[in-house]
């Protein structure tokens, strides 16, 4: 299509876009003049300008926008959506692609791809349509994923990827200095994912170095495929509208195109295209060249650039490298960490064969697929034969006799008349010699065959084996909705396999990463209504406040109680009109819903409302009890005194609360006359405090909110949010917290201060909901198709759920934060936000928490944490049951073996604090003022002795004390313990621990000016006290950086420590020589490790050590008597600070540096993996 042409059919596509559309069909068959093409590709365009945008089209795109040719304003710093870009990082013909931040409702970098301004808006549209959808259908770890997409104000399209920050596959090979067998691995990864596409019906038609980018995941190299701008479906079509391919136009890049690609004939462009692409790139990663010079070629001009493509045969690539300078040769072999001799003999032979099937012009010579080439590396790399062969040398004639017609004929004429005589009796031996050597052959590739089957069913099950671990892995990390049964399914499919060296303990792991995760848990369906038409919908819905049991009013005004467990209706009401309110009682005894009539202006519907009470009797059934008139009732509300109603006259301006079983009012006030915007109301759960939200002034759209005091008739504050329309409000269950939405954004104010102690900037518009999370800083509201738990105290997203299908944007939360119920306009769904039973985790401290400690009876669990507060914790629940402030920073934190008292240590004193848990007061002080911190404290099981652990901040000296500890049974609790100092030994003192026999006291003792890595290990006996002798040295090859690195075992016979190495090491306490020793860490992992890692603490019952993993971040679980890891817990924010176990060891307690604390309950855990069959371990071993 010539340029002219172009420019006729563009003006005549404006012109009709701008005539009416009954007008179009008499012009366009005016204006093409009889050209019955032109018309159909016109009528073509204006179709696809019609269609409806499919879910990544959400934003509708002008097809002309991009007709301005003024230069693009976007820039660093650029707002597109809720993106800003920071930095161009790739341009091509049609598109341009940004880094970019986004920073909701997640926080994270991407890559933002735009279309330039001034392009063809067919072709590049078209073209850069159909790259965004050709994303958004495949899903493999090696393709960049499509996020988002949309346009700008403009009408521009951008769509968004994830950003891959990688290097080209060949210039990381060589950086790398790869070897061949190294590159190939990689290039088999490639290979599956070009596999991928073509299953998906996606020809990438670009394959090319820097289209293969390489990132690194844990260190190990990872391609990635990026750019599929070009792509091409094979079963459907990418868009609807057209890519034209103009005359003479090249779709790929030359030296990486196939044949078929530069004849640009009518012939259809396959997925074998790709093959030849591949069959180019392994000829550069085996050689550093590609077949042709791309210099060469590109000079060559396009016609015999087209010839040299479909025509001239390229050299082997061992010949090739064989024939470059000696100087290129020996820089590309060191690129491959070898030889110039070593690399073409590795090159010679099957790879030679593997890379000239695939760059073969007849494309049915190719082979077939992406993963038919992949297998054939496979077979190299395992010694088996290939598929790839030498061509025969039929077939190397049949192509000399097409290049050379006329001279063969000739040739072969001749050669006829001449062998014509002897060439029959030649023939027949040469075939009796043939049927013989092809008898050997075939022998011998039955039992090649047959060997190859085998290993290739063992290759196939652990390549299986592998892939079903990284989709667990990916499942999990992506953490959607439910995520967690389909972990647990490919976990389990995996553990099936008989792949040789399976490690089990990887399995373990990965499972038990989605246990305590909520996230993880799949929704339940309680209530699902027909689609039918004038079928009813959901409008409102309520859990009950104790009982599994939800209520639910449908636009018809039937009301619902159903079980939410069993999905069974408990009883259901027929009412006369749609609802407009509905709430359990506070104690869950009756239920309370409002009903207006249909029609008519808000005020008249809202003159004829109704109350209905429906009450539980002592048989279990619900009744309705009671139906009164309430005009004007806008909304109700559950108190811990009884019902209210909210009244509204949006006539008169008056309102007030009344009570609907005595119809009295219980508060009066007025607001300002706008009929059309109502005030919003809410209720505190106690009944004290109304919360309203209206306008400045009858003018105004910013909101003001009101908050009256009803119990004292008294306006206690007017708040300013600067917002606009409000849509909703509503108070915590506690009373502390009023949240407020509108449509410009929402914010959270304390009800102390009344300030504001959260924002969000999302705008909420209609039916948009938030609801408090009980005994919590958390924060739920719905957007679109998800919903998110955002913590505005910490000012961090804590969870996103992807609502099932149908789950609606409304929300309703039980009374003990466990279920979240969501609903509109068919569907309700309820979630599981607890997932206690397996992690119970803590409001922690703010900042970090260096000590923690189970009561004996594990009912009990105290912190101590640099916010210079002791918190005591029921462990059950999370609930905190008391807590006192500190002096100053807390360090440690111990029990009595009787559980009545609590000590306590003090990070910037020589100070040990003694508390009595009867009274939760402190009753002794011991120690100094001294600027000493008392790293640990530690009493004996009969609680005779105690051993504190101090070290000067300054100087670095310090003392293991030991202490004589009386309780006068007859004393006031504010003097019944007594402590006396009765031994000191100098040093620099971390760490210390009792003997379970109360007889020995094992310490550590910085040796040197480096306290984290040289340490020793001493052990004192009390057996002599009352004389000279000193502690015995047992080891000096310690390390470690927090004050839990010494255990004895339950027998009190062997003490357990690691080494500077990572190794667990156990001495024996009677003689002090090292009984066991094993590492941490894999023999070839040279990886440093955080020192704080070092930490550990054995199980009471001995058979687990609990120890911090290399980052610091996640805990492992060691078997010591079989020298194994049996799980690791997954890592989480804030380095691991401290342990501590349960007496009957079936919970584990991790504290952090940033003030969270976890409670794990192991026994639960190891429940789910022996449900998966992964525990307990077999015979002992990673292995099974």
């Amino acid at each position: 299509m010539c340029a002219e042409s172009m420019k006729n059919e563009e003006s005549i596509y404006h012109e009709a876009v701008s005539k009416p559309p009954e007008e179009r069909k008499a012009y366009l068959e005016t204006a093409c003049d009889g050209d019955t093409e032109l018309l159909a590709r016109i009528e073509a365009l204006l179709k696809a300008r019609e269609v409806k945008d499919s879910f990544l089209e959400a934003t509708e795109i002008d097809r002309y926008a991009t007709l301005d040719t003024s230069p693009s304003t976007e820039g660093p710093g650029s707002i597109i959506g809720r993106y800003k870009l920071l930095e161009k990082i790739g341009e091509g013909g049609f598109g341009v692609v940004w880094a970019a931040a986004q920073k909701k409702p997640v926080k994270r970098r991407v890559a933002l791809k735009i279309i330039k301004l001034g392009m063809d808006t067919r072709q590049v549209i078209a073209r850069f349509e159909a790259e965004r959808q050709a994303l958004a259908m495949m899903d493999h770890p090696n393709i960049a994923k499509v996020l988002d997409a949309g346009a700008t104000d403009t009408g521009r399209p951008y769509f968004v990827m994830e950003l891959v920050r990688g290097i080209p596959i060949i210039k990381y090979c060589d950086q790398a200095k790869l070897s061949i067998r190294d590159r190939l691995d990689l290039f088999i990864k490639v290979c599956n994912a070009i596999q991928h596409a073509h299953q998906k019906g996606i020809i990438h038609r670009d394959i090319k170095p820097s289209n293969i980018l390489i990132t690194l995941h844990d260190g190990i190299p990872v391609p990635r495929v990026i750019d599929f701008g070009i792509a091409k479906a094979t079963q459907q079509e990418l868009t609807e509208i057209t890519i034209y391919t103009q005359h003479n136009q090249f779709i790929g890049t030359p030296v990486y195109m196939s044949p078929e690609q530069a004849e640009m004939s009518g012939l259809d462009i396959d997925t074998r295209s790709d093959i030849y692409s591949l069959g180019v790139l392994l000829y550069e990663l085996l050689t550093g060249r590609t077949p042709f010079d791309e210099k060469e070629l590109m000079q060559s001009g396009i016609d015999e650039m087209r010839k040299i493509i479909r025509e001239k045969e390229p050299q082997r690539p061992s010949t090739k490298f064989a024939t470059l300078q000696i100087e290129e040769q020996s820089t590309t072999a060191t690129h491959h960490s070898t030889d110039s001799p070593r690399l073409i003999s590795l090159i010679r032979g099957d790879l030679d064969w593997i890379v000239m099937k695939c760059l073969e012009k007849d494309r049915t010579r190719r082979y077939d697929t992406a993963n038919g080439l992949a297998l054939d590396i496979v077979r190299h790399l395992s010694n088996e034969p290939v598929v790839a062969r030498p061509p025969t040398v039929v077939y190397q004639l049949q192509k000399a006799w097409r290049r050379n017609k006329v001279v063969y004929t000739a040739v072969v004429a001749v050669v006829i008349a001449l062998l014509l005589g002897t060439g029959v009796s030649a023939w027949q031996a040469w075939i009796a010699n043939s049927a013989r050597m092809q008898s050997d052959a075939d022998r011998e590739i039955a039992v090649q065959e047959e060997r190859r089957a085998k290993e290739s069913e063992r290759n196939a099950e652990k390549n299986l084996y592998d892939s079903l671990v990284r989709e667990a892995r990916a499942v999990r990390i992506a953490r959607g909705t439910g995520y967690r049964q389909e972990v647990f399914k490919a976990l389990s499919q995996a553990h099936d396999l008989d792949v040789p060296g399976k490690d089990v303990t990887d399995l373990r792991s990965e499972a038990v990463a989605c246990i305590g995760d909520y996230v993880g848990f799949q929704p339940t369906v309680v209530l699902e209504l027909p689609e039918a038409p004038n079928a009813p919908n959901i409008l409102l819905a309520a859990l009950h406040p104790t009982d599994a049991i939800a209520a639910f009013a449908l636009s018809d005004g039937t009301v619902i109680l159903r079980d939410v467990h069993s999905s069974q209706d408990i009883a259901r009401f027929e009412c006369e009109h749609p609802p407009t309110g509905l709430c359990f009682a506070h104690t869950g005894n009756t239920l309370l819903s409002l009903h207006e009539p249909q029609g008519g202006s808000p005020d008249e519907r809202s003159t004829d409302a109704v109350a209905h009470l429906f009450a539980h009797t002592q048989d279990g059934t619900w009744v309705q009890r009671k139906t009164v008139e309430v005009p004007h009732a806008k909304t109700c509300f559950a108190t811990t005194i009884g019902f209210k109603i909210a009244v509204v006259d949006t006539v008169s301006g008056s309102a007030h609360l009344t009570e609907p079983l005595t119809g009295s009012i219980a508060y009066e006030f007025d607001f300002p006359v706008d009929a059309n915007r109502p005030p919003v109301i809410y209720l505190s759960p106690d009944g004290r405090l109304l919360a309203t939200a209206t306008f400045e002034s009858a003018n105004s759209d910013t909101s003001v909110l009101d908050i009256w005091d009803i119990t004292l008739d008294r306006h206690l504050e007017r708040l300013e949010p600067g917002l606009a329309a409000g849509t909703y409000l509503k108070f915590s269950p506690d009373g502390r917290y009023l949240v407020f939405l509108s449509a410009s954004g929402g914010v959270v104010y304390s009800t102390e201060t009344w300030g504001p102690v959260g924002h969000l900037t999302e705008r909420f518009y209609g039916k948009a909901q938030a609801i408090f999370l009980p005994h919590r800083t958390v924060l739920i509201f719905s957007l679109e198709s998800r919903f998110f738990l955002w913590d505005f105290e910490k000012k961090e997203y804590i969870a996103t759920f992807e609502q099932a299908l149908g789950g609606g944007q409304r929300l309703s939360i039980s009374a003990d934060g466990k279920s979240l119920m969501t609903f509109y306009p068919k569907q309700a769904w309820l979630y599981t936000l607890d997932a206690t039973q397996e992690r119970l985790t803590l409001p922690g401290h703010t900042g970090g928490v260096p000590g923690i400690a189970f009561s004996p009876d594990g009912s009990r669990l105290a912190s101590v944490g640099k916010d210079r507060r002791l918190r005591v914790w029921n462990s059950a629940t999370g609930h905190l049951e008391w807590e006192r402030g500190l002096e100053r920073l807390g360090q440690g934190v111990a029990y009595s073996s009787d559980g009545r008292w609590l000590v306590t240590t003090d990070y910037e004193r020589e100070r040990v604090c003694i508390w009595s848990t009867d009274t939760t007061e402190q009753v002794s002080k011991l120690g100094d003022e001294s600027e000493k911190q008392t790293w640990k404290a530690e009493l004996t099981d009969d609680n005779q002795h105690l051993a504190t652990a101090t070290t000067d901040k300054i100087s670095g000296q310090g003392a293991i004390t030991i202490w004589s500890c009386t309780i006068d049974e007859s004393d006031t609790p504010e003097t019944e313990f007594k402590a006396e100092r009765l031994k000191s030994f100098p040093g620099r003192i971390i760490d210390c621990a009792w003997a379970p026999n109360n007889r020995h006291l094992a310490f550590i003792r910085s040796k040197g000016d480096n306290r984290y890595r040289e340490r020793e290990l001493y052990l004192f006996d009390l057996k002599d006290l009352a004389g000279t002798k000193k502690p015995r040295l047992l080891a000096n090859n310690l390390a470690g950086a927090a004050a839990q690195i010494v255990n004895f075992t339950p027998d009190s016979r062997q003490i357990l420590v690691v080494d500077a190495n990572r190794f667990i090491v156990t001495y024996d306490v009677q003689s002090g020589q090292k009984l066991t020793s094993f590492p941490t860490l894999k023999t070839d992992d040279t990886a440093t490790w955080n020192v704080v890692a070092l930490m550990h603490k054995l199980s009471p019952d001995g058979t687990k050590l609990a120890m911090g993993s290399r980052s610091a971040l996640g805990v492992d679980l060691w078997d010591c008597e079989n020298q194994h890891l049996l799980y690791s817990i997954p890592e989480q924010e804030g380095f691991v600070y401290y342990f501590a176990w349960s007496q009957d060891g079936r919970r584990l307690a991790v504290s952090r540096s940033n003030g969270d604390i976890d409670i794990w309950n192991i026994a639960e855990i190891e429940r789910v993996l022996a449900d998966l069959r992964l525990w307990p371990p077999v015979n002992n071993s990673n292995s099974e």
